[in-house]
């Protein structure tokens, strides 16, 4: 009977440690993602997630399977493959003024922030 009590107990410890080590590494993780955020991004696309952030982009678009609340919005994953910098900043512009309906900024933004956005999206 006294091994018996060893052995589960010992299967509780093993099984508890596997659980810490789980959390360890999940936090891990998240704090890893957290510090690289932006990290090895030009000061333009810096600013430009800034932005991205600021007018809370993934309220409409889906990105990495995040966010996506608008049916219509583009996934923005991998946007740099399908539109060119140019054609980027042109679809911003385009979108702000051709389609009123559509808000994405509450004002109107500069030549510099559509850089900065592009930039950003650039990364993504």
């Amino acid at each position: 009977m006294n091994f018996l009590k060893h052995k589960s107990l010992g299967i509780f410890l093993v099984l508890l440690i596997l659980l810490c080590v789980f959390f360890c590494v999940s936090s891990m993780q998240g704090i890893i993602s957290w510090a690289a955020e932006g990290e090895g991004l030009s000061e333009s696309a810096q600013t430009g997630q800034e932005i991205f952030d600021e007018v809370n982009c993934l309220m409409c678009h889906l990105l990495n399977g995040e966010g996506g609340g608008l049916e219509d919005a583009p996934d923005l994953a991998g946007v740099a493959t399908r539109l060119k910098p140019e054609e980027m900043k042109k679809w911003l512009k385009d979108h702000l003024y051709e389609e009123p309906r559509i808000s994405m900024f509450e004002e109107d933004p500069t030549d510099e922030d559509i850089q900065n956005l592009t930039d950003y999206l650039q990364t993504l």
